[in-house]
């Protein structure tokens, strides 16, 4: 009895992992991140492991499943089997990786605020700053490196100037009242 509840307890968060990327997946409609202007590709994962694929406007039925064995998401477009690891998946954003290689699927929410129309380095600096998932290249990493040290020297500047507006105010109540 005691190993059951103790196995039954560890199981929890694997099963909640698994709901909440399976409920995030099928609330939300997203947009699969590509460089092409031209091509707008977005995806509906629906109940059943049903997935409406729209390219353009022009739609189509594949299916996929969440495999929470090795969090992994497999699509199945009828002709094609592929195969991702899921690396973060929240809100905004669902990161997956092409099994066995460096290649990585950007979903994006359509209703997503902060990620609304961002580009390659958006969502590389989202990444980094939110999960600290590093996807950038050596040119990449360094100017992201040189931004975030500017932007800790402007924060740093700001908490200065704060904590001198505040002694002065402290220094002018303690004056007049």
């Amino acid at each position: 009895m005691q190993t059951f509840i103790i196995n039954t307890i560890k199981q929890i968060p694997a099963t909640n992992k698994k709901l909440d990327i399976k409920s995030t997946l099928k609330s939300n409609e997203w947009l699969v991140y590509t460089d092409s202007e031209g091509e707008i590709e977005k995806f509906l994962f629906r109940k059943k492991d049903e997935l409406l694929v729209t390219v353009n406007g022009k739609a189509s039925y594949s299916n996929w499943q969440f495999m929470e064995v090795n969090s992994s998401l497999l699509i199945d477009d009828g002709i094609n089997k592929f195969m991702f690891g899921v690396i973060v998946c929240c809100k905004d954003i669902i990161v997956l990786n092409v099994d066995s290689t460096n290649n990585y699927s950007f979903l994006i929410n359509t209703k997503s605020k902060v990620l609304k129309d961002a580009n390659w380095w958006d969502i590389q600096c989202f990444l980094m700053k939110r999960y600290d998932l590093d996807l950038f290249n050596e040119t990449e990493k360094e100017c992201y490196n040189e931004m975030e040290k500017k932007e800790q020297e402007e924060r740093a500047r700001k908490a200065q100037r704060f904590m001198i507006f505040f002694a002065v105010l402290l220094l002018f109540l303690f004056v007049f009242l």
